[in-house]
């Protein structure tokens, strides 16, 4: 189980760092995307509105629900790889590449050499358990609303909590499902059970 997300076993880790075709795309679309994906494999999930709420930084927010049901030969196997896509993390050498794009487009505090290289490897280190998707845009809006590069990983954390939000709530309501459910855990899928037994 990805321990950092809290989603289950649903998640995996298999090594591989999120393709980069995701981590390039919006976080929302990828979303978006992998709930299609989901339903047809057979787990229908959507986000609901529940309610509002006022945040201690100002504005509106929606509060919201993940609610989902289930098809009688929902492809655990399906719908555990689209998950663990979506969840996966971008490689600490990636990251670093985006830390260092970062640093050229904010202010730094004045500090040596090896404080700042030590900075880089630890953010590097606590954002590599994170989509890589939703770290790449958190990193890439952060010198829009932000002078300075990030000093401490309780800033950075805030931000991608918030981002992190609807994927987590997808994933842990999948789980919820997955859990209930008398075909889990997930089977390989039967057509390519098929085509094996005929090589």
């Amino acid at each position: 189980p990805l321990g950092a997300t809290g989603c289950g076993a649903l998640v995996t880790t298999s090594g591989k760092p999120q393709p980069v075709a995701i981590c390039d795309r919006n976080p929302a679309a990828n979303l978006e995307a992998a709930l299609l994906q989901l339903s047809d494999y057979g787990l229908s999930l959507k986000l609901e509105v529940t309610g509002s709420r006022f945040p201690p930084r100002g504005g509106w927010e929606p509060i919201q629900e993940a609610r989902g049901k289930v098809a009688a030969n929902c492809h655990w196997g399906g719908v555990s790889k689209v998950l663990s896509e979506l969840m996966a993390p971008a490689s600490r050498e990636t990251i670093m590449e985006w830390l260092t794009v970062l640093a050229v487009e904010t202010a730094n505090r004045n500090e040596d050499e090896c404080t700042a290289q030590l900075r880089f490897v630890t953010l590097a280190e606590r954002l590599s358990v994170h989509p890589g998707d939703i770290v790449r845009h958190t990193l890439r809006a952060w010198p829009e609303t932000h002078r300075f590069f990030p000093t401490s990983w309780k800033e950075l954390k805030s931000e991608l909590d918030s981002r992190m939000r609807e994927r987590r709530m997808v994933a842990e309501e999948a789980q919820r499902i997955a859990s209930s459910s008398a075909e889990y855990p997930p089977r390989e899928n039967p057509r390519r059970s098929a085509s094996r037994r005929h090589e």
